[in-house]
C-alpha cells in the first residue's frame, strides 16, 4: 500500500471531458489498487479525484473514507471538497518565494507524485517532489506541465536511478491517445506503485529441504516477471533473522507466502505482511490443511510444480499489471 498525491490540472482551471474522465479514474484506481489518496484540495482536478476513489470505497472496498482520501486545505483558504480527511495546512501557500523551502504536507508524505495537466503551481509541485527524492510520473496526454515534465524526466530517467520500472515502462506516461482512459488509468496507477515498491519479492516459507522445489518455481516465475525472490535464509548477510525477514517485508513489491507446512515463523511472517497492508498471494499443496485464522485468505492450492508455475504466472500478472516476458 502507498501514498499517492495526484495533482494538476486543466487549462485555466477549466476541465475537458477527457482530462475529466481520467482524473476520476484515476481516484477510482488508487483505491481498487489498495492505496491511499492524498489530494491538494484546491481545484477541480482535486475534486474529480476524490469523487473516484469515494465511488470505489462506495462500491464495495472495505476502507474507511478517512483513511483513505487524505486532503489538507490551505490556511485562509476554502476546500474544493468534502471527501474524507481534511486538514489545514500549516501554510497560507505552498510557493516557497524568497523564504525558506518548505515542504506541504501531501508532498511530504507521498510516496510518489501523478502530475496531469497543470500549470505553475505543477511546476511547483514537481520541484519540490524532485527535492525529495520522491517518484514523479507526469502524464504528458494532456499537456500542460505535466506534458513538459514528462520530456524532463524521461530524458533524465536513468540518471534517477528509479526502482522497479525500465525506461520504456516510464514511457507509458507518453501513451498517445489511449483508447480506453480508464485501462490507462489503472495502468499509470500500477507503473507507480511498482516505482514506490522495486523488484523485491519477498519469500515467506518453511525451511524445509522439500519446500525446494516450491522455492525454486516461485523464483523462476518472479524472474519472468522481472522480479528478484528473497527468503530470509537465503541470504548470507550476517544478521538477527528478525531484521532481515521486517527489512525484506517493508522493501517487497508483494509477497508470496507457502503455508503448506505448518510453522510459526511463517504464520508470523504472514499476519506481518498483512498487517502492513501489503499485497500477498498465499500458497498450500492440495490437501493442505490451513489453521482457522488463516482459511479465510484466498489460497491458491497446487497439484504439482507445474500446475503451480501456472497458476502463480496468473495471479503475478493480475496483481502487477506486467506480462511475463
Amino acid at each position: 500500500m502507498s501514498k499517492i498525491l495526484i495533482a494538476g490540472g486543466g487549462p485555466e482551471g477549466r476541465i475537458g471531458g477527457s482530462l475529466r474522465e481520467f482524473a476520476h479514474a484515476l481516484g477510482i484506481e488508487v483505491i481498487a489498487q489498495g492505496h491511499v489518496l492524498l489530494n491538494g484540495c484546491f481545484n477541480e482536478l482535486d475534486t474529480l479525484v476524490a469523487e473516484g476513489a469515494k465511488e470505489q470505497i462506495n462500491e464495495g472496498q472495505d476502507r474507511k473514507l478517512s483513511e483513505t482520501i487524505r486532503s489538507w486545505v490551505l490556511a485562509g483558504h476554502k476546500p474544493a471538497h468534502s471527501i474524507g480527511h481534511i486538514q489545514k495546512s500549516k501554510f497560507a501557500s505552498w510557493d516557497p518565494g524568497e523564504g525558506a523551502l518548505v515542504l506541504p504536507e501531501p508532498i511530504a508524505e507521498a510516496d510518489a507524485v501523478i502530475l496531469v495537466g497543470g500549470s505553475r503551481g505543477t511546476f511547483r509541485t514537481a520541484n519540490l517532489a524532485r527535492w525529495v527524492a520522491k517518484p514523479l510520473l507526469p502524464v504528458s496526454n494532456f499537456g500542460g506541465a505535466a506534458g513538459m515534465l514528462f520530456d524532463e524526466e524521461y530524458e533524465n530517467y536513468l540518471t534517477r536511478k528509479p526502482k522497479g520500472v525500465s525506461k520504456d515502462e516510464f514511457g507509458l506516461l507518453n501513451t498517445y491517445e489511449p483508447p480506453d482512459l480508464s485501462s490507462f488509468a489503472r495502468d499509470v496507477v500500477s507503473l507507480t506503485g511498482r516505482m514506490v515498491a522495486g523488484t523485491s519479492v519477498f519469500v515467506v516459507m518453511s525451511f524445509k529441504k522439500e519446500s525446494d522445489d516450491t522455492y525454486g518455481t516461485i523464483e523462476r516465475t518472479c524472474k519472468a516477471f522481472r522480479y528478484e525472490c528473497n527468503r530470509t535464509d537465503k541470504s548470507n548477510v550476517s544478521e538477527r533473522i528478525f531484521s532481515k525477514i521486517v527489512q525484506g517485508i517493508h522493501a517487497s513489491a508483494f509477497v508470496i507466502a507457502d503455508v503448506t507446512h505448518e510453522s510459526v515463523n511463517v504464520y508470523y511472517e504472514l499476519g506481518y505482511a498483512e498487517a502492513l497492508g501489503k499485497q500477498v498471494i498465499v500458497l498450500a499443496k492440495e490437501g493442505t490443511k490451513l489453521p482457522f485464522d488463516t482459511k479465510d485468505l484466498p489460497t491458491l492450492f497446487w497439484p504439482d510444480q507445474t500446475r503451480l508455475e501456472s497458476e502463480l504466472r496468473n495471479s503475478v500478472a493480475k496483481l502487477t499489471g506486467r506480462s511475463a516476458a
